[in-house]
């Protein structure tokens, strides 16, 4: 299915458009791009949109950051990026391209935007990550908004977890791994495993 027809159908129009960007066809960011370009309703250029943030390579994530930074509706951009930002593989080079032109977006976004566009930021799970992320935010917002907190929150809490799902992790593997002892050639043939 070409990611330039439609079904009909929103919700499936909606589904497909996902499965080509999860694939990454050669080819098929361009049709999407073509397609959000070309969109006749608000809804098929929103559904164009997402199913671009999630292209995984390098250059589909750098690409899709530069269209909102330029090209995307300035009321629609914080939410796709906010979307490429929840998604494990781009997540962090988005956030990069995020604080790289954090100025200019927080001038081209409305502010109340703002909070929403990190919004994304709640799916972090590394520790490392999240540090920089909230040393950045806390320089940014000082006095930082409840949208801001509870983002932090979150991304603070999936630390948590991930450290403790890779500890019960460690912990499982160690204790299931089973020492065969060698046996005794001579113990078969004589039925006395002492032989």
């Amino acid at each position: 299915t070409s990611a330039r027809h439609s079904t009909g159908d929103p919700e499936l129009d909606a589904a497909v458009l996902h499965i080509v960007a999860a694939d990454a066809l050669s080819g098929a960011f361009e049709e999407l791009l073509s397609r959000f370009r070309t969109a006749s309703t608000p809804q098929e250029e929103l559904r164009a949109l997402n199913a671009l943030a999630e292209f995984d390579t390098p250059e589909a994530q750098q690409a899709f950051c530069e269209l909102c930074r330029v090209e995307v509706r300035s009321q629609n951009a914080p939410y796709g990026l906010a979307h490429a930002l929840a998604l494990p593989t781009a997540g962090p080079a988005v956030w990069t391209f995020i604080t790289t032109h954090w100025d200019e977006l927080c001038g081209r976004f409305p502010s109340s935007s703002i909070p929403r566009m990190i919004g994304g930021i709640r799916s972090f799970a590394d520790a490392d990550q999240v540090g920089v992320v909230t040393d950045f935010l806390r320089l940014q917002f000082p006095s930082p908004s409840r949208v801001i907190e509870q983002h932090l929150e979150s991304a603070q809490a999936n630390v948590g977890v991930s450290a403790y799902l890779v500890s019960e992790f460690e912990k499982l593997s160690a204790s299931s791994a089973v020492v065969e002892q060698p046996r005794n050639p001579d113990a078969s043939a004589t039925g006395d495993p002492d032989a």
